[in-house]
């Protein structure tokens, strides 16, 4: 039904064709469209809708705040936040990825290591993940005046019955300390991918 749907929103919009019929335009619909893309079309398709509608996202970097956001052509002091999201959806989610988070939902990230007491908006993690083993991270500083600089957040879930420690880019690796239950993390906000791992 979904891929049908799709079909005829494609052959309806006629975006294809390189122009945008002026009811697309409206934020709104262009979020739909932008959303839909990322979930149904094949990328070669998806990137030509993204071309068509370029101009219209008004990708806008506040380096001050860390802020990457689309206007949209709304003219509006914040950014709305909920258009943004559903877009970047869009953007990163390949073919079938946004159906997949409801059809076959991860329960094990409940109780897999999870970061929490983070820092933001000073720092944001540009990666966190799981492998089954190691966790992967990278800490985003807010601007050039907090990179560099030591922050701390907290690991939830990890084994207490093992050592675990930072491993950097150049191999060398920082021992962590639990704080009762959690785990605590102490890095630089360098966006630099780092490995948390057992230290065997």
């Amino acid at each position: 039904m979904g891929e049908a749907a799709w079909e005829m929103l494609l052959a309806g919009t006629n975006v294809l064709s390189g122009e945008l019929p002026e009811i697309w335009k409206e934020p709104g619909n262009l979020t739909f469209l932008l959303q839909l893309a990322g979930e149904h079309a094949d990328p070669d398709i998806k990137y030509k809708i993204w071309d068509v509608c370029d101009e219209l996202l008004e990708p806008t970097w506040d380096y001050e705040l860390g802020e990457f956001t689309l206007g949209l052509g709304l003219n509006e002091l914040h950014p709305r936040g909920q258009l943004n999201a559903r877009i970047m959806a869009g953007w990163v989610c390949k073919r079938g990825a946004w159906s997949s988070i409801f059809r076959q939902p991860n329960f094990d990230k409940f109780s897999e290591p999870t970061v929490v007491g983070v820092d933001f908006p000073s720092v944001a993690l540009r990666q966190a993940y799981w492998d089954g083993e190691n966790l992967h991270l990278a800490v985003q500083p807010q601007n050039n005046a907090i990179h560099g600089k030591r922050t701390s957040f907290r690991i939830t879930n990890l084994d207490h019955g093992r050592d675990w420690a930072i491993e950097g880019l150049d191999g060398t690796l920082s021992t962590m300390n639990f704080e009762g239950e959690d785990l605590v993390v102490e890095i630089e906000a360098n966006d630099h991918p780092v490995v948390l791992k057992p230290n065997k």
